[in-house]
């Protein structure tokens, strides 16, 4: 080892312990040290060590540089900076960038992010699902056409998208009911590239209300969460599913004291959290051990529309970015109740023409964006943290 590292730190022009190296690398911005790959053959063999991109992406997780990632009606990514410094209100926070999916860039259709995980996002155009890294640009196409069993009860399945830490592999998952008589669950392995289904307990659930992907799986803690009906309970009322990519078994959530109206799950910060909808406007809970409530819309200075509100991310010091409607960014702050909207800069340009703050969007539903937020990573699709190809 002595001779190849010394000339593997001359080529790449240090005169540095390996250690120290590392450390000075796995503090850099993703696309940053994803240029290294570029320099020399030592630089590419470097910089994509397993080891050294786990390292890297532990250190990116906890750096609170959460991208906004938007899905435009007309088939673009946008991303508009870090999602801490729209709540913070500072200039890099109104940046917007195209980003190109070369798979998707042929079609005119909304398209779907159905989960985001360690920088890698699992989108859907029409019958295109890919996960995608959108700071590398690697992607990988994940076949997605008879995958299950027999006739599904929806137009489509509802999907996850996480990593397994025990197998060190990155899922999808598909959940679906066949034939009004069972449901199954389909898992597909980026590091096997396969699928294969599960239906020995799986609950029997339906999917009255839940015929829009944007009900996908919300990963906290190893495990997906739905909100879904299940048969086998009496009641009509929804209730919170979690499904270990461990040991891949079913457990019901307890659900906070709430009541009638209808509610929505999302992740703030690795907690799970309900956005409870009732007639007066939106309560929003957050659970780790005990289910607490962190604000209540009715509270706030200014009323928020709350037709569909989807929480984007958090900060420790009560503020959140929420997206309302398909179509409006509020950053809410609980502590002092106050709300401001935040423009996207320039959005014209991309989007179809609805605008983006301060009025409803023309179609309720799917109209004008889906959003989510992700760390920029140099995780690869291929397995994982090998090394894989890019796609253009």
């Amino acid at each position: 080892m002595g001779y190849a590292y010394r000339r593997g730190r001359e080529e790449m022009g240090f005169h540095l312990p390996q250690e120290i190296i590392t450390d000075i690398l796995s503090r850099l911005p993703a696309k940053s040290v994803g240029r290294c790959k570029c320099v020399s053959k030592v630089w590419l063999n470097f910089v994509s060590d397993p080891l050294f991109l786990k390292l890297h992406l532990k250190r990116s997780k906890g750096n609170s540089e959460h991208k906004i990632v938007i899905a435009t009606f007309n088939g673009f990514f946008l991303t508009i900076g870090s999602a801490d410094r729209v709540l913070e209100g500072t200039p890099e926070g109104n940046q917007t960038i195209v980003l190109r999916h070369p798979l998707l860039e042929t079609q005119v259709n909304i398209i779907f992010i159905l989960g985001s995980h360690d920088g890698l996002l699992l989108v859907r155009q029409v019958n295109i699902i890919s996960v995608w890294n959108p700071t590398t640009g690697e992607y990988i196409s994940v076949p997605c056409e008879n995958v299950h069993s027999g006739s599904c009860d929806m137009r489509f399945p509802i999907y996850g998208f996480g990593y397994d830490e025990s197998t060190d592999d990155y899922k999808v998952v598909s959940l679906a009911t066949i034939n009004k008589s069972y449901s199954e669950v389909c898992i597909y392995s980026l590091r096997n590239n396969s699928w294969r289904t599960i239906r020995e307990n799986v609950p029997f659930f339906s999917f009255d209300g839940l015929k829009m992907p944007r009900f996908y799986g919300i990963l906290i803690n190893g495990a997906l969460h739905w909100r879904l009906r299940s048969f086998s309970r009496s009641t009509d009322f929804e209730s919170i599913f979690s499904f270990n990519l461990r040991n891949e078994m079913f457990q019901e959530i307890p659900l906070p004291k709430i009541n009638q109206g209808w509610f929505e799950i999302g992740d703030l910060g690795g907690c799970l959290c309900v956005s409870w909808h009732h007639g007066t406007g939106v309560d929003v809970w957050a659970r780790e051990n005990t289910w607490t409530k962190l604000f209540s819309t009715r509270d706030l200075t200014i009323k928020v529309p709350h037709f569909r509100m989807k929480l984007l991310h958090g900060r420790k010091n009560g503020k959140i970015l929420l997206e309302i409607d398909s179509s409006l960014l509020y950053m809410v702050d609980t502590r002092h109740k106050t709300v401001e909207t935040h423009e996207i800069s320039n959005p014209s340009v991309f989007l179809p023409p609805l605008r983006i703050s301060g009025m409803r969007p023309r179609y309720p539903l799917f109209a004008s964006f889906e959003t989510e937020t992700y760390v920029p990573s140099l995780v690869s699709v291929n397995a994982g943290y090998g090394s894989g190809q890019k796609h253009e």
